[in-house]
């Protein structure tokens, strides 16, 4: 059963990270834009999603971060479903995992970065950081929300030049908006001499903090109700599919044959082995995701993902280690320290 529960939470995590939980954030950053401050120039830091990653040959540049196109992802599964129906009826688990595995990462895989954290795979892009005006005074801060939010800090500190010089203003407002509150909390503490640019910050619903959810998925310790995930998958899949996907899913069955192989311990270990490797290989590269894992859950998540070893030098990951190290180290177990001395040196902080 302790097992059971790493695999539930896994597939909860991949649909609440590419999905709803940028979404709300959004809507309740844009009423504060709207609603509060319109005297100076501000810049909009959005959240998870907030600039697309596409294919590189994709002239439309259609998304593949944040909305997820769930009718790609399960068509992806119904291409594969014979396989994996296959492997559930012969009760193989080397080939379930093989085909699990697969289907995860054809469908989130190109979202991964390498060892460095920053590098992208070959197949997809983001467009470089642009001044963005968006009316009323507002500049949009659109990034490789995937990234580092310290590299993304140093990005942000260019930007607030390019803003200044043309809007003629000396001062900025900063709005953080969910993972985008880390980017500005970043910024803050690399770059405490240019504080006098900045008027006023807002942190919108933040992550600076961490999640627990999030860092319950990485060190394996959430529990979730097999009966609840099943209805969260289908009633989200019923919001974001077509209804061609929907009936071939219907009749196929091959989510439901996926979620009923837990009873059987064999094909349980499978599913869990393929999501676990999933996570190694795709989340835990994202350097944002490490950035909602609260200090209670940071060593043990650091062992579960890149072994006991993942302080030595020539680690695979030995790049990304550092920079979600740093970040945490630096900023998110200082955040209420950092706040305070913005204060004190005449910030208007507001956190909502």
């Amino acid at each position: 059963m302790n097992k059971l529960k790493k695999i539930l939470s896994v597939l909860l995590a991949t649909i609440m990270l590419f999905s709803s939980f940028s979404l709300t954030m959004a809507y309740a950053a844009d009423d504060i834009i709207e609603d509060e401050y319109d005297h100076l120039p501000q810049i909009y830091v959005g959240g998870l999603g907030c600039a697309p990653i596409y294919y590189k040959d994709d002239p439309e540049k259609e998304t593949l971060f944040y909305p997820i196109d769930f009718s790609r992802v399960l068509l992806n599964l119904l291409n594969s479903g014979d396989y994996i129906l296959g492997a559930i009826k012969s009760k193989n688990p080397d080939l379930l995992y093989e085909y699990l595995y697969a289907w995860l990462m054809d469908s989130f895989g190109m979202l991964s970065l390498e060892g460095d954290g920053v590098t992208m795979k070959d197949e997809v892009t983001c467009d470089p950081i642009e001044l963005k005006y968006d009316g009323d005074g507002v500049y949009l801060f659109d990034y490789d929300s995937r990234r580092d939010p310290v590299d993304m800090a140093h990005e942000l500190d260019k930007y607030i030049d390019w803003v200044q010089e043309d809007s003629g203003s000396q001062k900025v407002e900063l709005v953080g908006s969910s993972y985008g509150t880390t980017v500005v909390m970043a910024y803050l503490n690399e770059y405490r001499n240019n504080w006098d640019s900045i008027d006023s910050v807002v942190l919108c619903v933040p992550s600076v903090g961490g999640i627990n959810f999030f860092g319950e998925v990485f060190s394996g310790e959430i529990d979730i109700d097999a009966t609840a995930l099943r209805n969260f998958l289908k009633e989200k899949i019923g919001l974001n599919v077509t209804p061609i996907v929907l009936k071939a899913m219907s009749k196929g069955g091959v989510l439901d044959k996926i979620l009923d192989c837990f009873a059987e311990p064999l094909l349980r270990e499978a599913v869990l082995d393929a999501a676990l490797q999933f996570i190694r290989d795709c989340l835990a590269t994202l350097p944002a995701a490490w950035t909602c894992i609260k200090d209670e859950h940071f060593e043990s998540s650091m062992i579960n993902i890149f072994g006991n070893n993942y302080m030595s030098a020539d680690h695979k990951f030995r790049g990304l280690i550092d920079k979600v190290t740093y970040y945490h180290n630096t900023v998110m177990i200082n955040a209420e320290t950092i706040i305070k001395e913005a204060q004190s040196a005449g910030l208007k902080m507001n956190i909502i």
